[in-house]
């Protein structure tokens, strides 16, 4: 489970989006994580995250 997530950014790379935020994992005794999902947009300007 995710403890705390925030710490969020949006990166632009060659075209792709980024979405990099930090969480602490409960499952592993509160060990801070760094997660990166691919941002992508819906037809109305939404944003949409896909799996990390």
């Amino acid at each position: 489970g995710y403890l705390g997530p925030g710490g969020q950014a949006v990166y632009l790379d060659n075209g792709t989006y980024w979405l990099v935020h930090h969480y602490y994992d409960k499952r592993e005794n509160g060990t801070p994580k760094l997660q990166i999902h691919d941002l992508a947009w819906t037809d109305d300007g939404w944003p949409a995250l896909a799996e990390p």
